[in-house]
């Protein structure tokens, strides 16, 4: 017997704090609420001098905050240019495992025609992620790099009562190795032969255990192959 329902646009918006590494200046977007869902729709914005545009929907919103029920929704990312570099500044080089929620499931697509990451130029990154039933899936995320390709699929388990579970499949093809050893300090310490060497590379990759605290393979549970 709730009814709730109503708009909330937004056009020329700049937000800035000191706790932001960039300026974020949406263009324009537009909320729509009704007791079924949120719906985002036009979502243009830049951040610094990356831009980005979304459109997306919230499912059974009310009834996730009264009734304790599943939480659905799903997300589309565009962007020209993202720059990745000051968001992650000043991360710390350590993982830990993370507990994901249950009673949501959110699916995100995205199409990103160039990202830099830590010097890295990437094009064309394109993929899918869901989060269900406390698990992350990736799905065909790929990506052009290094004048080679990239394909990525795999998925991040929390279950209850259970150890994390990771399982990652990787798909490298044409990797140039020059351009790999000078962009990656690990195949510098543990191939600098690759410092001498002309070509390229393909690989395919697969590797499932479950985890401790740390992202750290329980050895006794690991199985790979490539």
């Amino acid at each position: 017997q709730f009814h709730a329902a109503g708009s909330l646009a937004f056009r020329d918006l700049l937000f800035h704090t000191k706790d932001l590494p960039e300026k974020i200046a949406i263009a324009q977007a537009q909320l729509n609420f009704n007791p079924a869902n949120v719906k985002l729709s036009d979502l243009s914005m830049k951040l610094g001098n990356s831009d980005l545009q979304a459109n997306g929907t919230l499912d059974n919103l009310l009834a996730y905050l009264m009734k304790d029920q599943t939480l659905k929704g799903s997300l589309s990312l565009q962007s020209r240019f993202f720059d990745l570099d000051p968001w992650m500044a000043g991360e710390s080089s350590g993982f830990s495992a993370v507990a994901l929620p249950d009673k949501i499931e959110f699916n995100l697509n995205s199409a990103f025609q160039e990202v830099k990451y830590s010097g890295l130029r990437l094009h064309n990154v394109r993929g899918a992620m869901l989060l269900k039933d406390r698990t992350l899936h990736l799905r065909d995320v790929s990506m052009n790099m290094l004048n080679g390709a990239m394909v990525m699929n795999g998925r991040y388990s929390t279950p209850t009562d259970k150890p994390v579970n990771l399982f990652f499949d990787l798909k490298v093809n044409a990797l140039s190795i020059g351009q790999t050893f000078q962009n990656f300090v690990t195949v510098q310490k543990f191939a600098p032969i690759a410092q001498s060497m002309q070509g390229s590379f393909s690989s395919r990759f697969q590797i499932a255990t479950d985890v401790d605290s740390s992202l750290m393979p329980i050895f006794d549970s690991l199985n790979s192959q490539g």
